[in-house]
């Protein structure tokens, strides 16, 4: 579980079923975090996804101690798509219990010129790491021609099925 203070993410693991808790109040390595979202791969893995305040990068941090230390940081904007930092609104993360491949949603605007002459957060776009969430490649999912649509006050939202197949769709 994770839980956002003024001060980091704390992210809260059990496991004996909820028995008892472990709590880390300062699982986010980067300070002055927004819009977390945690997702468990097996039984020790962790890891968190958050927007940091000074970039505005979606940052995740990953943990292999069931959440006691979170030494892995991985960048959700991979650099050709640089221009999506400052201009993005963070998704959930899932990851594939089958592959073990990770997934961050988000919308954002469309492009690089974008960045230039501001427009509304039209595009939905998936980051995608095949490495426990070193490393992400980002792809555009959706892209509404409507540039005045914004999809930045909603979740945007993943999910995985039983079979390995990923899921994409915005919550309204």
């Amino acid at each position: 579980m994770a839980s956002l203070s003024l001060a980091n993410v704390t992210v809260s693991t059990s496991q004996d079923g909820g028995t008892t808790w472990n709590k880390n109040v300062l699982s986010a390595t980067i300070p002055g975090d927004d819009r977390e979202w945690i997702a468990a791969d097996q039984a020790t893995k962790v890891c968190i996804s958050y927007h940091d305040i000074v970039t505005f990068n979606i940052d995740v941090n990953c943990s292999s101690d069931a959440g006691a230390s979170f030494t892995q940081l991985g960048s959700v904007i991979d650099p050709t798509h640089a221009f999506l930092l400052q201009e993005n609104s963070t998704g959930n993360l899932v990851i594939d219990p089958n592959s073990h491949v990770m997934y961050q949603v988000f919308s954002g605007i469309a492009n690089a010129a974008e960045a230039v002459i501001p427009t509304n957060f039209h595009a939905v776009w998936i980051a995608i790491s095949r490495d426990g969430g070193q490393t992400f490649t980002d792809y555009p999912v959706y892209v509404n021609p409507n540039t005045s649509v914004s999809y930045g006050h909603q979740f945007i939202n993943a999910s995985v099925d039983h079979g390995g197949h990923d899921l994409c769709r915005v919550q309204r």
